[in-house]
């Protein structure tokens, strides 16, 4: 596998500048009560290129700073003997179990990400999956399958998650239990796909070294040569890491909306009450955050790793100075990936000042015909334009709901699907930039990998969803 370290930066950057160039010729528009009215050529200046890439950094501000506190927590957690210690256990663990430990992996965070309502609040856990399966000598696109794959599974297959449909299910007057039977096939086919080609391509590859590839890659521990009083335990790294991943787990799963569980809501309503002298104490104390099931955004679960790298760091008896040196390095490691994700957010903010792309996505439904495959290549090919499933239905929602009001569950499964499915291929996906250039993955080499897979499942959405439609 060559390693081309520029690619995925040249192409989004060739992306956004050929986006920014065909605002000089394609019309922008939008659609009012399912009529498509065209605003005119709204054209991209050189200076407007640098507004918008300022425009990114300000709102894509809260993910990349989650990004950032990623590679610090690694940063930390690297340099500490229990962490190195967990690794090492973890590789033995899972010794001549590489295949069972790709499957349940890739299912809990599947499973997970099908629930939440962030494709990208498990991506904190990917580091520790990518160093394992490296350190057991499979290649990156096992590393990057094992590590990324369940994110991919969960959002192609989601279920009662929430992220990304809002503004999709409201305008077709639908809940996030809507054809749940179709969801959990789904799902289910795509996790037994994923994993079949990917086991397979493992059964293929021959054992390698490519930790060079691992921006946290640690080194194996010998306690003989580490002095008795400096030698650390590894339940207290654990169980911080664990609690981190409770919250995880807590915090961006929509209770009320999809399970219609209130709990959270109501103790957090509870401690808010909390006051003294009519000071809320804990509101004070703890400062801007939400009930779990309301965490939106990534900014909150940045923070809780921040607190958590601050307790690895005492239990492992770590120097203030260490630690800030430590930390700051996996930010800097982890600066590649905030800089590609600024750019794919750049082309995001792109297309919503400019948008030029709904005229092109109006000219692909035409006078609005229902068909299985043309909804669902419109929703890998409005991902490409639109990069956002939110925005493809403020978009298009009302054309939808008016054109095909007698399959709107269907017309809303199978945009999903298309949309979600172009996260797993496209070049403007926030979830594979971020993976591949985790892994210096060359984009040509994903491709083909992973075109079988994308090849199967769209001939078993098509199936699954022409069955819905006509049986």
């Amino acid at each position: 596998m060559k390693n081309k370290k520029y690619d995925k930066v040249l192409i989004v950057g060739g992306i956004f500048l050929l986006f920014a160039l065909m605002s000089w010729f394609i019309a922008a528009g939008s659609y009012t009560s399912g009529e498509y009215v065209s605003s005119g050529l709204l054209r991209i200046g050189l200076f407007d290129v640098l507004i918008l890439l300022t425009y990114a950094l300000t709102y894509g501000a809260f993910d990349i700073v989650y990004l950032f506190m990623i590679g610090g927590v690694y940063g930390v957690l690297s340099a500490c003997t229990s962490y190195r210690k967990l690794v090492s256990k973890t590789v033995h663990f899972i010794k001549g179990k590489e295949y069972i430990t790709m499957l349940v992996v890739t299912f809990l965070m599947g499973l997970y990400t099908s629930f939440s309502n962030h494709v990208l609040s498990l991506l904190w856990v990917a580091p520790f999956i990518v160093t394992v399966f490296l350190k057991r000598g499979e290649n990156r696109l096992t590393a990057l399958s094992a590590a990324f794959g369940g994110l991919f599974i969960g959002y192609i297959g989601q279920t009662v998650g929430t992220y990304g449909v809002s503004t999709l299910l409201n305008t077709f007057e639908l809940t996030v239990t809507s054809g749940i039977v179709f969801k959990i096939i789904l799902f289910l086919f795509t996790y037994a796909l994923f994993n079949t080609f990917a086991i397979l391509h493992m059964k293929n590859s021959e054992k390698v070294n490519e930790l060079k590839y691992d921006m946290f890659a640690t080194e194996k521990v010998d306690e003989k040569e580490i002095p008795i009083r400096k030698r650390r335990k590894i339940w207290p790294t654990v169980v911080v890491l664990g609690i981190s991943l409770i919250i995880s787990f807590l915090a961006y799963i929509s209770w009320s909306d999809s399970f219609q569980v209130t709990l959270f809501d109501q103790f957090f309503t509870s401690i808010s009450n909390v006051k003294i002298s009519d000071i809320s104490i804990i509101n004070s104390a703890i400062g801007s955050f939400n009930a779990f099931g309301k965490w939106s955004d990534l900014i909150q679960l940045g923070f809780v790793l921040f607190i958590a790298s601050i307790f690895i760091a005492l239990l492992n008896k770590m120097s203030l100075h260490d630690f800030i040196d430590h930390f700051a390095l996996g930010m800097k490691k982890i600066g590649k990936i905030a800089f590609i994700y600024l750019l794919v957010y750049g082309i995001y903010t792109l297309v919503t000042y400019f948008p030029w792309g709904n005229t092109v996505l109006n000219a692909y439904l035409g006078s609005g015909h229902f068909n299985v495959f043309t909804i669902l290549l419109f929703g890998f090919v409005a991902a490409f334009f639109l990069l956002d499933l939110e925005l493809i239905a403020t978009s298009v929602a009302s054309f939808f709901s008016i054109h095909f009001a007698d399959h709107l569950l269907a017309s809303s499964l199978l945009l999903h699907t298309g949309f979600a499915i172009g996260q797993i291929l496209l070049p403007t996906s926030f979830v594979l930039m971020i993976a591949l250039t985790y892994l210096d993955v060359p984009y040509k080499d994903w491709l083909k990998y992973i075109w079988k897979f994308v090849l199967s499942l769209v001939a078993v959405a098509i199936l699954m969803f022409a069955i819905m439609c006509y049986m």
